[in-house]
């Protein structure tokens, strides 16, 4: 194992894969600050040559660092079983888009239960990744994605990606981890639509690579408690699926309770 540079503190290694990955976004590490430097700024798109394909990638060189200065999940929340344990990859679902950075509130004008969501990006030594691009994606209180025009009540027959059709752009966001290898979005607790369990979608690269594409559930008592208070108690024209009848594989977030919102923590373990 190599180190990635001699700015990085001593404890972090990666072989010369992620060195050479971390190389094709441009950055910098500057140790004054402890926050990664974009080579150059530029909106955020697709990378042309995988843009059809099952894994989208994207444009990561504008991408903010998330600060560590005002981080409100604590390492405790993220569970110690799950930080050396390889996340697999799964599949993208329809509604990824490139999104361009907006900081850490990526919930819009959106109304819901405060959401913070934390990812921990771990090596498979359970060393914290600095740097990494993480995108996170859910649906709003009413189970409508931000990008995309369809009908949350009705099942989505094909999971390849659709093409956006408008400009929102809520409940969507992307920072690079910080020294701690943390990204942390301020955001709404994700609704339900037809077909699938409660979940947020996440993406990680390195450098301008997607690495691992996956998504995350929510315990059912919490989104009992969540789904009977407004705006998510409407009446719909869809059943709300529960996590016994989805896929709980995918991973389970933590949830830890704070007197003004839900944080929702899930460590992410790359094959270094």
């Amino acid at each position: 194992m190599s180190k990635l540079s001699n700015s990085l503190p001593s404890k972090i290694h990666f072989s010369r894969r992620f060195v050479l990955l971390f190389g094709l976004a441009g950055c910098t590490f500057d140790n004054s600050t402890g926050a990664t430097q974009p080579a150059a700024a530029q909106d955020r798109s697709a990378n042309t040559h995988r843009a059809n394909q099952r894994n989208i990638s994207c444009q990561n060189a504008s991408v903010p660092v998330s600060s560590e200065a005002d981080r409100r999940v604590a390492i405790s929340a993220f569970k110690q079983s799950d930080a050396c344990k390889l996340t697999k990859d799964s599949f993208e679902g329809p509604y990824f888009t490139c999104t361009k950075p907006v900081g850490k509130d990526i919930s819009d004008d959106r109304i819901g239960a405060p959401l913070t969501v934390a990812l921990r990006v771990t090596d498979e030594n359970c060393e914290p990744v600095p740097g990494a691009i993480v995108d996170i994606w859910a649906c709003d209180a009413e189970g409508n994605y931000s990008a995309y025009d369809a009908d949350p009540d009705e099942f989505a027959r094909s999971g390849r990606h659709q093409t956006p059709s408008n400009q929102t752009r809520f409940c969507r966001g992307v920072l690079a981890t910080g020294r701690d290898g943390i990204a942390e979005f301020d955001t709404i607790y994700p609704g339900y639509y037809a077909g699938r369990a409660i979940h947020i979608h996440y993406k990680v690269h390195i450098g301008d690579q997607a690495y691992i594409t996956r998504q995350a559930l929510f315990p059912e008592a919490v989104n009992a408690r969540v789904l009977a208070t407004a705006p998510y108690n409407k009446t719909r024209n869809t059943l709300r699926v529960t996590n016994e009848d989805d896929d709980v594989s995918l991973g389970m977030f933590n949830i830890v309770e704070t007197d003004d919102r839900l944080i929702a923590a899930l460590s992410v373990s790359l094959a270094a």
